[in-house]
């Protein structure tokens, strides 16, 4: 089991308040007691190159801080200051985006934001796009489409930003700053206030099996690979093979477009043809665990490919799971009868899972499978198979001997130390790299100024 997290940072862009040139009017045309036409100004706060920061940004800005419970001063100005420079810090990367003509398009974006969107409808209103739609009626958005433009250009700039970021680094002006272990221990004390308090947890080690499909079934899904890449070859058009075949089902829809990617996001088989591949040009068949794929790659720049891919799988029966499962059970009696948990994992487990749990993890979130077959073992019983069921991917069984029960599963510094030391290298060398070019950009600040003549 792997834990993932998952962050979506809203940068939200505000519109530019115009006001509409004064008719000309003739005196007596307009009766004196009518009061003159107040037209509102969106005041300058600061000033990045040629670019203006207007007050509705920033005061949009504090709002999606607020919302995100970031830490704010309790002095109003302060808190403006605050915010307004972390506007500043965004501007200067984006005009950095904009030096290496990096650009990001609607294409490129819409997978990740179309499946955030349906990560909110199936969250807040359990998949009921009737109610998702009326909320949003009665919001600042208004309508689905309003709410999925904005989250494009949010995307958009959280993108732009890592681009111009990865730019930088690879022209070597990504700084490498020390951290002091002083440092380490109040990042780790900061985590442990942003963390909820952590229940009973257990630490166990596994041997997860992958169920294997019958030898006709392989030589079936390979059939069809072969036969989908002979017609692609002869001219069929990809974005419809893709549409009838793949069993990609996330991207099927889009003609099996996946986006830009890096190295280190899809599995290594398939990054060295991604990688190797020119644009246009058609890979052979690509085995990976997921399957069968035929790969096009689309745009290439650097760091990253876009490309499509058409995906066979091999289908599993209930006589492959039950011949996987009858294995399983062998070698839970073999580990209850003294055998090498080692020499079987070495043997049987699927090396893309993790074999030991040694940090405690929350009994609350394991996977009910794993709940309802754990809750009565004591340390160094071992399980009765469990079947992990997947939406995406071929079903597993997975037997577990667990080690130990603790109090509580809150994690100790010297467990993630090493995740903390990345993370703060990280924050500290992004803060002196963006100093450094807030010295080779015009900032003006001028919400001082306005703060001083009561504006």
């Amino acid at each position: 089991m792997n834990i993932r997290a998952l962050r979506f940072r809203v940068l939200i862009a505000a519109l530019v308040l115009l006001a509409a040139p004064l008719a000309p009017c003739v005196a007596q045309q307009v009766p004196p007691q009518t009061a003159p036409t107040v037209h509102p100004i969106d005041r300058i706060v600061a000033v990045v190159g040629k670019t203006a920061i207007l007050a509705t940004e920033l005061d949009v800005a504090i709002e999606e801080w607020r919302a995100r419970e970031r830490p704010l001063p309790s002095d109003s100005n302060a808190a403006k200051l605050e915010v307004l420079d972390d506007l500043i810090n965004i501007e200067i990367l984006l005009q950095k985006a904009r030096d290496f003509n990096i650009t990001v398009t609607d294409d490129e974006l819409a997978p990740e934001v179309d499946a955030y969107i349906r990560q909110v409808r199936d969250r807040s209103f359990q998949g009921d796009e009737t109610a998702f739609r009326a909320a949003l009626q009665t919001s600042e958005f208004k309508t689905l489409e309003g709410f999925r433009a904005r989250q494009m250009d949010a995307q958009r700039k959280t993108r732009l930003q890592q681009l111009a970021i990865d730019s930088l680094r690879a022209h070597g002006r990504f700084p490498t700053v020390p951290v002091s272990e002083q440092e380490l221990r109040t990042a780790f004390e900061q985590f442990r206030k942003e963390q909820p308090d952590l229940g009973a947890g257990i630490t166990f080690r596994q041997i997860i099996m992958k169920v294997a499909p019958s030898d006709q079934e392989r030589t079936r899904a390979r059939g069809l690979a072969d036969s989908l890449l002979a017609a692609l070859r002869a001219g069929a058009a990809f974005d419809s093979v893709a549409r009838a075949f793949s069993q990609d089902t996330e991207n099927a829809a889009r003609g099996g477009d996946l986006g830009y990617f890096r190295r280190g996001s899809m599995w290594p088989q398939f990054e060295v043809a991604a990688f190797t591949l020119q644009p246009g040009l058609l890979s052979g068949v690509v085995q990976t665990p997921d399957g069968y794929h035929i790969i096009r790659v689309d745009r290439v720049r650097p760091a990253e490919v876009s490309a499509r891919h058409i995906l066979i799988r091999e289908r599993r029966d209930s006589a492959d799971v039950a011949r996987t499962r009858e294995q399983v059970a062998r070698i839970g009696a073999a580990l209850r009868a003294g055998a090498s948990f080692d020499s079987l994992a070495a043997l049987y487990h699927d090396p893309l899972e993790d074999r030991v749990i040694s940090d405690p993890y929350p009994i609350d979130s394991l996977p009910v499978a794993y709940r309802e077959k754990l809750s009565q073992l004591t340390a160094n019983q071992v399980s009765e198979p469990i079947d992990l069921v997947y939406d995406d991917a071929a079903p597993k069984v997975v037997v577990v001997q667990l080690l130990t029960r603790t109090e509580t599963s809150a994690p100790t510094y010297d467990r993630i130390r090493e995740r903390l030391l990345e993370r703060t290298r990280e924050a500290r060398s992004l803060e002196r790299l963006v100093a450094t070019l807030r010295k080779e950009v015009y900032v003006d600040i001028r919400l001082q100024k306005l703060v001083r003549i009561g504006q």
